[in-house]
């Protein structure tokens, strides 16, 4: 973070919401001691993304033998990671934690390639298509 504060516009992090929300006050902590204004270092996420149908078709996605970890540890580690994994109210409920911890933008990976619907979806989702409507690029 302080090579960041020194020479950088921008820092990305794939963390989960809460992890986020600290790196954010260690960031602005270093940006005061530098005499930069916090502000200036936008902070983003870049979350792996995959949508479900249904909890259920999520469920038997977490608890497949090829996941190689089990259905706990598959949910922590998408907790963990902050990814976009689960059904649109999910990964919207997701979407607003970062953004109330400071995120300013997203890149998303794609796990698989997903339907031109399920994009359509992931944009029409409450604090991305509020973002998209005030003219952010989130």
């Amino acid at each position: 973070m302080p090579i960041a504060v020194a020479y950088a516009d921008l820092i990305n992090w794939q963390v989960g919401a809460r992890e986020f929300a600290d790196k954010s006050r260690v960031l602005a902590n270093l940006c005061d001691a530098a005499g930069r204004d916090p502000s200036s270092l936008r902070r983003t996420h870049a979350p792996n993304f995959q949508l479900f149908d249904s909890d259920h078709e999520f469920a038997l996605w977490r608890q497949h033998k090829d996941r190689g970890m089990s259905a706990q540890e598959v949910s922590a580690y998408i907790r963990n990671r902050g990814a976009f994994y689960g059904t649109a109210p999910a990964i919207d409920e997701t979407i607003g934690q970062f953004i109330d911890a400071g995120c300013q933008g997203f890149m998303v990976f794609c796990n698989s390639a997903p339907a031109l619907e399920a994009l359509e979806q992931l944009a029409s989702l409450g604090p991305v298509k509020r973002a998209i409507e005030a003219g952010h690029d989130r």
